[in-house]
């Protein structure tokens, strides 16, 4: 997420804003959708915190609005739509 002059925030080619997910880490942001731009990992989508550089929350499947019944951590989307909790070591994850 970008800010122009006038104080509007907007994202770059690399961005999608379309998310109103706050950020998990530092409260303060939301979640956007990004394009890895170079690397070995050049064309993968993650998504990122828009404060970043403030903030760097990262992760490779999409946070959801939706928290863990046990351990209060975001749950994330796969690309399968199957919910699993941000926390790796988190019971809820074993269950499934």
């Amino acid at each position: 997420m970008l800010i122009d002059k006038e104080g509007n925030k907007y994202c770059s080619a690399h961005c999608e804003a379309n998310s109103n997910i706050v950020c998990p880490v530092c409260g303060k942001g939301h979640i956007v959708k990004r394009v890895a731009k170079r690397g070995k990992t050049a064309g993968n989508v993650f998504y990122a915190c828009d404060q970043f550089p403030r903030c760097k929350a990262l992760f490779v499947d999409m946070p959801t609005s939706e928290h863990c019944e046990i351990c209060n951590s975001v749950m994330l989307k796969n690309k399968d739509g199957q919910l699993y909790c941000s926390n790796s070591e988190c019971p809820n994850n074993k269950q499934r």
